[in-house]
C-alpha cells in the first residue's frame, strides 16, 4: 500500500497519475539509515515503510520499467519522470476522527497500519464516514468506506517543507509554521493574521473611563439641595 500511498499523495499535491516503480525505489533510494542499519530485507522488500522517504522522488513505472538493472545501479534516464523529491514523510500513533480529518484538509492521504484491518489510505470523508483504499489477499486495489473509523497502531503522511520565513501563505497550517506573537514584527508580514485569518487576534475591547463630573455641575448640585433644606422650613413659617 505504501505505493498506493505515494500515487495518492502525487495525485493530491501536483494532480499526476502514475505507478510508482518499485525498481527505482530499490535502486536510487539509500539502502541503509544514518545508524547504519539496512532498510531493505535480503530479498528486497522493505524493513519499515516509514523509514523509505520521498528523497530519490517517485518514478513512473512507465519510464523505469519493471526489471532491474542490469548492475543494479541506479538509471539516471527517467530525472523528467520522477517527482516528489520535495516532499518528506512523518509518522505518528493512533488518530480520532477528528484528527484525521484535520490532517487529511492539510496534508492530504493518510497511509495506515493496523494489526486487525490491516494497511489502508484513508483519503477524504463524507456524511457515510471516512473513505479508504485497500487491497484484498489478491492484490486488487479496492475503494471502500466506513461509518466509524477503526483503531490502527501506526499513521504516515506526507508534507512538503516550508520556510516560514518565505513561503507563507494565508492557508499555511499552524503545524507548518507557527503564529507570530503579536508584539512579534512578523505578525505584520503574516498574510494568516489578516482579519479572518488563522492567525488574527482580535484588539481588546476597550473599557470606557469613569464618567467626570465637573466642579461646577457638583457645586451647583451641591447648593440646590441646600437651599431645599433650608428654603423650606421659610416657606412654611409664613
Amino acid at each position: 500500500m505504501f505505493y498506493d500511498f505515494q500515487a495518492s499523495v502525487l495525485y493530491a499535491y501536483k494532480k499526476l497519475n502514475i505507478a510508482p516503480s518499485y525498481w527505482h525505489m530499490y535502486e536510487c533510494q539509500p539502502k541503509t539509515e544514518q545508524s547504519g542499519d539496512a532498510l531493505f530485507n535480503s530479498d528486497g522488500t522493505v524493513k519499515e515503510w516509514s523509514k523509505i522517504t520521498f528523497q530519490s522522488g517517485v518514478c513512473d513505472e512507465s519510464c523505469y520499467g519493471k526489471q532491474a538493472s542490469i548492475n543494479g545501479k541506479c538509471r539516471t534516464t527517467c530525472k523528467k519522470s520522477t517527482y516528489g523529491n520535495d516532499k518528506l514523510i512523518k509518522e505518528g500513533n493512533s488518530l480520532d476522527a477528528n484528527q484525521l480529518k484535520q490532517r487529511l484538509v492539510n496534508f492530504g492521504p493518510v497511509l495506515t497500519s493496523s494489526l486487525t484491518e490491516g494497511t489502508r489510505v484513508y483519503y477524504g470523508w463524507n456524511a457515510d464516514g471516512f473513505m479508504y483504499m485497500t487491497r484484498d489477499a489478491e492484490g486488487v486495489l479496492k475503494q471502500e468506506q466506513e461509518e466509524t473509523l477503526g483503531s490502527f497502531t501506526k499513521y504516515i503522511l506526507a508534507y512538503q517543507f516550508i520556510d516560514c520565513q518565505k513561503d507563507l501563505k494565508a492557508t499555511t497550517a499552524k503545524e507548518d509554521c507557527p503564529c507570530p506573537e503579536t508584539q512579534d514584527k512578523e505578525y505584520k508580514t503574516d498574510p494568516r493574521t489578516k482579519e479572518g485569518g488563522i492567525c488574527a487576534v482580535k484588539p481588546p475591547t476597550p473599557v470606557p473611563g469613569p464618567v467626570v463630573v465637573g466642579a461646577s455641575g457638583s457645586i451647583r448640585a451641591f447648593w440646590a439641595v441646600i437651599a431645599a433644606v433650608l428654603l423650606l422650613p421659610l416657606q412654611t413659617a409664613f
